[in-house]
């Protein structure tokens, strides 16, 4: 039986797919492994300290995957501040505008109301993904790096 989940083969033995990028002027590819089956990102960039939660935030909501490339702390203080603005709700109409009058919804509205709520979470479980990934990824290349060290 073939499977055409890349990550279901991965699990059967078989090569995992390779995720690729950009770093330093330098292609760069990796194996990608997902235990929870997730497909490989179709875009990966590198971020580290210097990033900050919005910019890291409009790649996650364009389906660009981070690669973590900074400390561990920050990489959680990163995470939060990530999930802080799938869960904000959107924005309020300014003072100078006066608030719209609510009217009644179509089905079709409802129904795309309640498609736009769902996107929050889709988002925070995207970002979420991504961003677990390429820790997994450093943690791995750490686990390696230190399995080489002589004492």
């Amino acid at each position: 039986m073939h499977s055409k989940n890349p990550a279901s083969a991965a699990l059967s033995g078989s090569t995992p797919p390779l995720i690729h990028w950009e770093e330093d002027g330098e292609s760069r590819s990796a194996h990608w492994r997902s235990e929870s089956g997730n497909p490989p990102p179709k875009r990966v960039v590198p971020g580290d300290d210097q990033m900050t939660a919005d910019s890291a935030y409009r790649l996650a909501c364009e389906g660009t995957a981070i690669l973590w490339r900074g400390d561990f702390q920050n990489a959680r203080q990163m995470l939060t501040a990530l999930a802080h603005r799938a869960d904000r709700p959107p924005r309020k109409p300014g003072k100078t505008r006066p608030a719209a009058v609510p009217k009644q919804m179509s089905p079709v509205e409802a129904f795309n109301a309640s498609v736009s709520a769902r996107h929050g979470s889709a988002l925070q479980s995207r970002v979420s993904a991504a961003a677990a990934a390429s820790l997994t990824s450093r943690r791995s290349s750490w686990l390696s790096s230190a399995g080489s060290m002589s004492p």
